[in-house]
């Protein structure tokens, strides 16, 4: 069995023995093209903004298209540096989830492209059950998130980045709908109705 693991963390080779070379990192723009594409499918909404700085009213531009109250919680993963107020554009609160049907702004570990999904990950600093709880989930994917595929992942949190694994991982495709044989299918049934997914571009 150890035999078998550590011939699955070597890197790739050919039939001779040779090391093949791992592809080359796509753009982010076609990451990006294909992330919206998959998301969209599995009825989640994406927008891309300039910075960081423009989160806060990319948030209060979606909240009030959807007739929602500017009223954010925030939760764990955001990058640092976002000031998630926007200034005094979102009322803002760090206070745990009152009830359903509440806005819940959260990080990511990652964006995985070919899915369209994010991918949550549960620590001390962070339950991913929040998630779950709010009836609208907006998600900030920073440039360096996204990734291609989940094998791209899987070679990322493998790689660690002096992170310790996370004892949970959660990937998330869209809101969440009921799936049983014979009943049709409907929105929010079990999380969130609403998934808003903004990534931030490197170079826009």
């Amino acid at each position: 069995m150890l035999a078998r693991i550590g011939r699955a963390e070597a890197p790739p080779t050919d039939t001779a023995g040779t090391v093949v070379a791992l592809p080359a990192p796509q753009p982010w723009q076609e990451l990006a093209e294909a992330f919206q594409k998959r998301a969209r499918a599995a009825s989640a909404t994406v927008e891309i903004v300039a910075s960081l700085g423009a989160v806060p009213f990319s948030v209060a531009r979606y909240l009030t298209g959807q007739g929602l109250p500017l009223r954010v919680h925030a939760g764990g993963l955001l990058p640092e540096q976002l000031a998630l107020d926007g200034g005094g554009q979102l009322a803002l609160t760090h206070a745990a989830l009152a009830d359903d049907g509440e806005c819940l702004v959260t990080g990511c570990l990652a964006a995985v492209a070919e899915e369209g999904a994010v991918v949550l990950a549960t620590g001390g600093d962070y339950a991913a059950e929040s998630a779950f709880l709010a009836q609208t989930h907006i998600v900030v994917v920073m440039p360096g998130q996204l990734v291609g595929s989940l094998e791209d992942l899987w070679r990322q949190l493998r790689g660690g980045g002096g992170h310790r694994p996370a004892r949970m991982y959660n990937l998330v495709l869209g809101p969440s709908r009921t799936a049983d044989l014979g009943v049709p299918s409907r929105l929010g049934a079990h999380g969130p109705l609403r998934l808003h997914i903004i990534l931030v571009s490197p170079d826009l």
